[in-house]
C-alpha cells in the first residue's frame, strides 16, 4: 500500500535464510515492500521466522546477497543507517545489553532513567517529554527495582527519544497494561501519520480490536517460512468478523513443521536474542 507516494522504506527480494543448526530454511523466498508511512502488523505462528526476519531487517544478521533486503535505500547491514534512523526493539532486555550512547543500557545498572537519557533529553526535549507522558516513565526510576511492565516502558523510552524513520517492534508490548499499550500504539501511529511519515513493523500475538484500524497492512508468515499474506487489513480479514478471528483461522489452517524442528528453532532464536547476534557466524546463506 503506497501511503505517501514516496519510495518504499523497506524492500525485501527473494530472501532465504537458514540457521546453521537448522535442517531447513527458516525463511524461503520471502519478497515484499513496506511503503513509507506504513504500519505493518507482522503475524504468524511460533517459529515461523518473524523474529529472524526483523533481525535481518534490523541489520543484526548478515545475508547473501546483501541487497536482498534494502532499508531506506541501503543494504540492511549498511552502517550508513546509523543507530537512530532504523530502531529495533525486541522483547528481551537482558544482562548482555551493551551501553551505546545511552540508548541501550544494561538493566542491572544502578543508573536512573534520568541518568541514562541525559543526552537524548537535552537534544530532543519536546519528544522526550511527550514520550515520557505516554509511557508514564518516572525519571528517578532505577531499572533493577522495576516490575516487568515498568522496565519495558523505560526501555521503550530510552530507545525511542531520538527521531527514527523505521521502527521494528518484536513482541515488546506484552508486559504493558492495556492503558499504556493503547497510548503507546497511538503515539506510534502519530509518528507515521504526521509530517515525519515514519514506518513501523510490529510483531505481536496480542490482537486487540484496535489493531483493525491501527495497522495499514498485514504481513503473515506461514509456518514453513513463506509469505502467506502481504496486503491490506481489509483484504486479509475478508469475511471474518475481526482481524483477530482472521489471524486465528489462518493459524489453525497453517500446519507447523515437525514439532522437533519447531522446538529447536524457538530455543535457538531465544538464545540468539538473549546472548546477542553473531553476524556471519549464525547463519548459512541460502541462495
Amino acid at each position: 500500500m503506497d501511503v505517501c507516494g514516496e519510495p518504499p522504506a523497506i524492500v525485501v527480494r527473494d530472501l532465504s535464510f537458514q540457521h546453521v543448526w537448522a535442517k531447513d530454511r527458516t525463511l524461503k523466498g520471502v519478497s515484499f515492500k513496506v511503503e513509507t508511512g506504513s504500519r505493518v502488523l507482522l503475524c504468524g505462528r511460533n517459529g515461523a521466522g518473524k523474529s529472524t526476519l526483523l533481525q535481518i531487517i534490523a541489520g543484526s544478521r548478515m545475508i547473501s546477497p546483501p541487497d536482498a533486503v534494502r532499508v531506506l535505500g541501503y543494504d540492511s547491514f549498511d552502517a550508513s543507517l546509523g543507530d537512530t534512523r532504523r530502531v529495533y526493539v525486541s522483547n528481551f532486555w537482558g544482562q548482555h545489553t551493551v551501553a551505546f550512547s545511552g540508548r541501550d543500557i544494561n538493566p542491572t545498572s544502578d543508573l536512573t532513567v534520568a541518568e541514562m537519557t541525559v543526552k537524548q533529553r537535552s537534544a530532543y526535549p519536546d519528544r522526550a517529554a511527550h514520550l515520557q507522558r505516554v509511557l508514564g516513565v518516572d525519571l528517578d526510576w532505577s531499572v533493577p527495582m522495576l516490575s516487568d511492565g515498568q522496565r519495558r516502558r523505560a526501555h521503550l523510552f530510552i530507545k525511542l527519544i531520538p527521531p527514527w524513520d523505521v521502527l521494528l517492534l518484536d513482541e515488546v508490548t506484552a508486559s504493558l497494561d492495556l492503558v499504556y499499550r493503547t497510548d503507546f500504539l497511538e503515539y506510534i501511529k502519530g509518528e507515521s501519520t504526521g509530517e515525519r511519515k515514519a514506518t513501523v513493523i510490529y510483531a505481536t500475538h496480542i490482537l486487540e480490536e484496535s489493531l483493525d484500524s491501527w495497522a495499514t497492512d498485514i504481513l503473515y508468515l506461514n509456518a514453513d517460512g513463506t509469505i502467506g499474506w502481504n496486503g491490506s487489513v481489509a483484504g486479509f480479514i475478508g469475511n471474518a468478523t475481526s482481524l483477530r478471528s482472521a489471524v486465528l483461522q489462518r493459524m489453525r489452517d497453517d500446519v507447523p513443521p515437525a514439532a522437533e524442528s519447531a522446538m529447536g528453532h524457538a530455543v535457538h532464536e531465544q538464545e540468539s536474542d538473549r546472548y546477542g547476534y553473531h553476524p556471519g557466524r549464525s547463519a548459512k546463506f541460502a541462495n
